[in-house]
């Protein structure tokens, strides 16, 4: 499928069906409040369930499938030897597998990056705050109204044009029913919207994170919270995953006994079957490895709440409407609650560890309600494509790795580019 934005005019659909500061993420959970967020977090949880997760996995499968064959093929042809810039090979694996799992669409990124779907999404991502305007709103939040009624948006009002064309396009196939046995996130947020989506009545996670029973829900989504949310998908899903797959491989290829201990494990515990959603949750020890990168490397540094009811802690008074900011960085580098906290030990996350900790030590994903409403998806993915890699692959330090690497900080802070060596295993 190939649409392109030059059919349309970007800022009156901009104003039509989006606007604000981010758009038409305006309609999604994170800008949600209140009884709307509510409402909105208690209808889309249930697509998160073990048992959505499962119907999603074909399509993981097959994006690593194709990351197996984008690394042999650039084995055979690069001229760096078995060098290859790891965050790009990653970044193409998580948008194909974002375009699969929220789209239904096959836009294969790993091999081709000329794709308009994929130029638009890398636009999408490329937002530096020290814009003059963006400057202006996070040190005088009092003039973000102004900005915005002149036009200011977090993203490129084509590229979002762009999204909110294919969303409507794709919605209207899914309500004609020519596509209803994809269990993509955008089908599941029509069942939603049609009051079809049921939660898995085995899934205590889902339950616990919705505070919904079982039963289907009749509080139905709106076109633009659809559009809205499956935008905030695809925005949180790609750069995010990838950077938590490109971190891990680094520290592996620089700590190559925690990669052969989990290689080990892989063996033992999977060996040559299938890779899927049930057997990678065996794998306690790249839970471990995987979680240490995201504490050393949490790609959101931090992330701001407001306090919706005047609240005491300890000898701070916090008042109703008080934004407040929770530092993540700096609580998963605190040497008062990590030991050696620059060093990467995987052994921090086993049970016995972790049951030192207090939740709030560790927050990658954000906390409470609000916590990342996709995280086991995000998890299983991250899981499923090191188990292919390490299966196939032996990450090592080449002579183009850059130690410690040079983290560019956007929105999202991942490597400036890392460059890792693979061996193939025989």
């Amino acid at each position: 499928m190939e649409l392109t934005s030059s059919i349309y005019d970007s800022q009156s659909d901009f104003e039509t069906f989006g606007g604000g500061f981010g758009g038409d993420l305006e309609h999604g959970l994170v800008s949600g409040k209140g009884a709307h967020w509510k409402r909105n977090r208690s209808i889309i949880t249930p697509a998160f369930s073990s048992g959505k997760l499962r119907q999603m996995v074909p399509c993981i499968q097959e994006s690593c499938d194709t990351l197996l064959k984008t690394v042999r093929n650039a084995m055979k042809t690069t001229d760096n030897g078995q060098q290859m810039e790891i965050n790009r090979l990653f970044g193409g694996f998580t948008m194909d597998v974002i375009s699969s799992t929220a789209f239904g669409i096959h836009v294969e990124s790993q091999t081709n990056p000329d794709d308009l779907f994929v130029k638009h999404a890398k636009r999408m991502f490329d937002i530096s705050f020290t814009k003059p305007w963006m400057l202006a709103i996070l040190f005088f939040p009092t003039l973000k109204p102004l900005f915005v009624k002149l036009g200011a948006c977090l993203f490129p009002l084509d590229s979002m044009a762009y999204f909110r064309k294919l969303t409507f396009q794709l919605l209207k196939e899914r309500k004609s029913d020519k596509q209803v046995g994809r269990k993509d996130f955008l089908r599941l947020m029509v069942d939603a919207q049609e009051g079809r989506l049921e939660l898995d009545p085995e899934d205590e996670f889902s339950r616990e994170q919705s505070g919904i029973s079982s039963k289907p829900t009749h509080l139905g989504l709106t076109s633009e919270e659809i559009l809205g949310n499956v935008e905030l998908f695809f925005v949180a899903g790609y750069e995010t995953t990838a950077t938590a797959l490109t971190m891990t491989a680094y520290n592996l290829a620089t700590h190559p006994e925690c990669q052969d201990k989990l290689r080990q494990e892989i063996q033992e515990k999977i060996g040559s079957d299938k890779v899927d959603f049930d057997n990678v949750k065996k794998l306690d020890y790249l839970d471990m490895c995987i979680n240490e990168s995201m504490r050393l490397y949490p790609t959101a540094v931090r992330f701001d709440r407001t306090c919706v009811k005047t609240t005491k802690v300890k000898d701070i008074t916090i008042p109703a409407g008080m934004v407040v900011s929770v530092p993540v960085h700096a609580i998963h580098h605190d040497p008062e609650v990590w030991v050696k906290p620059d060093v990467y030990n995987p052994e921090r996350f086993s049970a016995t560890e972790r049951a030192k900790h207090d939740p709030l030590d560790y927050i990658p994903f954000g906390y409470g309600p609000r916590q990342c409403v996709a995280m086991r998806l995000a998890l299983m993915e991250a899981k499923m494509a090191t188990v292919y890699m390490l299966r196939n692959f032996r990450f090592c330090v080449g002579s183009k790795t850059e130690i410690p690497p040079t983290m560019e900080e956007k929105a999202i802070v991942k490597p400036v580019s890392l460059w890792l060596k693979l061996e193939e295993i025989k």
